[in-house]
């Protein structure tokens, strides 16, 4: 049906981008609408590579980021984090507590699993944030400038 509609067939969508978790090239896709895509990433800091949640005041780790300092160290999601450098934390105390640490330092994790405490030695890796920006060519094709006056008719 998609393809029906599109009037071209579409492996590249299929094959490429909605079979797998690769990451959408936006970038080659938006140059066709005459549009400049601008990725860029900054460092904003470290980041021990995993969320957590307040529950009933304790923070409970909601998600761990694979790859990450957090990951490598044991932490596993709905462990409880008790101490931080053996500090009791709370989500908020874990976020605080990371604007002073920089990549490459250590955190000691006091951390409840399924009722047994374990220390977690944890290397701190960089933290980033990606921004967009989408700008207009400057010399749009004819068929570029079509496009996009279709996408934003």
């Amino acid at each position: 049906m998609c393809e029906e509609t599109a009037g071209a067939p579409l492996p590249e969508i299929f094959d490429v981008y909605a079979s797998t978790v690769r990451e959408v090239d936006y970038a080659r896709y938006l140059a066709d609408a005459g549009l400049d895509v601008d990725l860029s990433v900054a460092p904003v800091g470290a980041s021990w590579g995993a969320a957590t949640q307040d529950q009933g005041g304790v923070a409970v780790v909601s998600s761990v980021e694979w790859d990450s300092g957090a990951a490598r160290a044991g932490v596993s999601e709905q462990d409880e984090v008790l101490a931080l450098d053996a500090i009791r934390v709370t989500s908020r105390s874990i976020a605080e507590a990371m604007v002073s640490r920089k990549p490459g330092d250590h955190i000691e994790l006091l951390v409840s699993r399924r009722g047994s405490i374990q220390e977690l030695d944890v290397t701190l890796g960089a933290s980033a944030q990606r921004a967009f920006k989408i700008t207009v060519a400057s010399h749009p094709t004819p068929l570029q400038s079509a496009t996009l006056a279709g996408w934003v008719r």
